[in-house]
């Protein structure tokens, strides 16, 4: 199973964890790692490479965090010269989802691919798709 590990400002990477775990369950091979005001760089480094080491059962890791550019998207970037590390930024509650459902049938590279399609496809202007039904069911009036 590939793990995850989610890396994030703040408490956002517990707060995916706990809406995954009410979505689908409490996730095996799963870690969260906390960037707050005060943490050492090293530190917080050591605490992502454990993180990483926790959940690696040998298919590889996936690596989900917040924002490009960053302290938790640079630390994993330190960290890319394993071959069996990938991360991802600009992670969201769907992409957590879509890699913790499809991580046993895909691999490493895959999972990858599918996590960051699903992210984009999730963003939705709810306002304009609610607009252009309307427009449409008027439409369908005449």
């Amino acid at each position: 199973m590939i793990g995850i590990v989610v890396i994030a400002h703040g408490s956002l990477a517990s707060g995916l964890e706990s809406a995954v775990s009410l979505l689908a369950g409490e996730p095996k091979a799963f870690a969260t790692v906390e960037l707050h005001p005060g943490d050492a760089p090293e530190e917080f480094k050591e605490r992502v490479v454990q993180a990483i080491e926790k959940v690696d059962e040998g298919d590889g890791v996936l690596a989900l965090v917040d924002i490009f550019g960053g302290t938790p998207s640079n630390t994993v970037a330190q960290l890319l010269s394993r071959e069996d590390l990938r991360a991802i930024a600009g992670t969201n509650l769907p992409m957590v989802i879509q890699a913790t459902f499809m991580r046993e049938q895909a691999s490493l590279d895959d999972l990858a691919a599918q996590v960051v399609q699903a992210g984009g496809e999730a963003l939705i202007n709810i306002s304009d798709m609610l607009a252009a039904a309307a427009n449409r069911d008027d439409e369908e009036e005449f």
